[in-house]
């Protein structure tokens, strides 16, 4: 259950309304903790609640002159976590869907000569893509997408904060995809798939 809204919270918001980083800070303390409880309950994953934190307070930063406007702020925050939950949900579904997919697919056509040839060309491609990529990008990706390294293990490793090292992926990702649907448009379903994994 979240924090009920007090008066004093009310001038905490104004506070944050008009930029203040040390009143922002107090309402981070304030509800951190109870939002990243949230997003595990229901996620049971440790590195997107902990992502999901960062990102909620991020927009509330963004937004924050609209603060002084709200009457329950626990609703607002829970509205702003609940959305991001359900997203990453969805998009778990649609990740699950598309690997039992992807691996159906595989295992039916590998014993043949053209899915043999097909997912050799996926793996060349995407290694490819890969080798175009600026050395940091370059760096970020095998450690994460190849050895499965966490994004939080990858920014001790390189010294990086840990939403420095997700950028630097995103845009990996984005330009392996456009590598690929640049040479050969017929594999970039397959790539795209194995890109998000």
């Amino acid at each position: 259950m979240l924090p009920p809204a007090s008066s004093d919270e009310k001038i905490l918001l104004l506070q944050v309304a008009t930029g203040s980083e040390k009143a922002f800070e107090q309402l981070y303390e304030q509800y951190a903790d109870t939002i990243y409880g949230v997003a595990f309950t229901y996620t049971k994953s440790q590195e997107f609640s902990e992502e999901l934190v960062q990102d909620v307070f991020l927009k509330i930063w963004t937004r924050r002159e609209t603060l002084a406007q709200i009457d329950q702020f626990s609703n607002y925050i829970f509205i702003i976590a609940r959305n991001h939950i359900l997203n990453y949900l969805q998009r778990k579904i649609r990740e699950k869907d598309c690997i039992q997919h992807l691996s159906a697919y595989f295992k039916e056509n590998s014993i043949t000569p053209e899915g043999e040839l097909m997912f050799k060309e996926s793996n060349a491609l995407i290694e490819k893509a890969i080798s175009h990529l600026p050395p940091q990008q370059k760096i970020i990706y095998q450690l994460v997408r190849v050895q499965g390294m966490k994004l939080k293990e990858v920014a001790t490793r390189l010294g990086l904060t840990r939403n420095t090292v997700r950028n630097h992926l995103d845009r990996a990702v984005k330009s392996v995809q456009s590598f690929v649907q640049q040479t050969d448009r017929h594999l970039i379903f397959i790539v795209t798939l194995l890109s998000d994994l």
